[in-house]
């Protein structure tokens, strides 16, 4: 009886994340065909100077290229009877969108200086999505790794890593926190 509640609290946790990952999906969608829009109108005459510019368009690219392909795919594959199947649909869209934050905080650092694409994407999934500790752990220590590892790359100045380190590790941490809230 107790496996069989379970199994069915995970079919349903799996399912609703199906369904805030694609209602996070549309969001970002529109979300991303306006900052390509910008980066075309606005950003194009400073890639001559800062070539971060044209990895940002890059990045905004092909985040919204992947978010169609994603949204064909679940409509093609997502079923309420394949609980594996819809798991693995999105923690792909989750740790893909979480690829994408760390790439687009660590160019943002090459622009303004700044983390919190990053950050609000940590934040964004730990509020959004039921995420067990398991997958939080791997998922948020990963990106939070990669980040640093980029930022100990990119940045010179130590002050200002271990700033970010500082600020990264906490947000990481009240990530978790704000998961298990959500989770329980």
């Amino acid at each position: 009886e107790t496996l069989k509640r379970k199994n069915e609290f995970e079919d349903l946790r799996i399912r609703d994340n199906i369904r805030l990952c694609k209602i996070l999906a549309l969001a970002l969608l529109i979300l991303d065909a306006f900052l390509l829009a910008v980066d075309l109108a606005l950003y194009l005459p400073y890639r001559k100077d800062n070539s971060s510019y044209f990895y940002l368009y890059l990045l905004h690219l092909f985040i919204f290229v992947f978010i169609i392909l994603w949204l064909v795919v679940l409509k093609r594959w997502a079923s309420p009877a394949k609980a594996a199947r819809n798991k693995c649909l999105f923690l792909v869209f989750m740790n893909t969108i979480l690829c994408w934050g760390v790439l687009i905080g660590l160019n943002d650092l090459n622009i303004n200086g700044e983390i919190s694409v990053y950050l609000i994407t940590l934040f964004g999934i730990s509020a959004l999505l039921y995420l067990t500790p398991h997958e939080v752990l791997l998922s948020f220590s990963s990106s939070m790794v990669a980040f640093i590892v980029g930022m100990l790359l990119l940045v010179p100045d130590t002050r200002i890593v271990i700033s970010h380190i500082i600020n990264v590790v906490i947000s990481v941490l009240l990530s978790f926190v704000v998961s298990r809230f959500k989770f329980i």
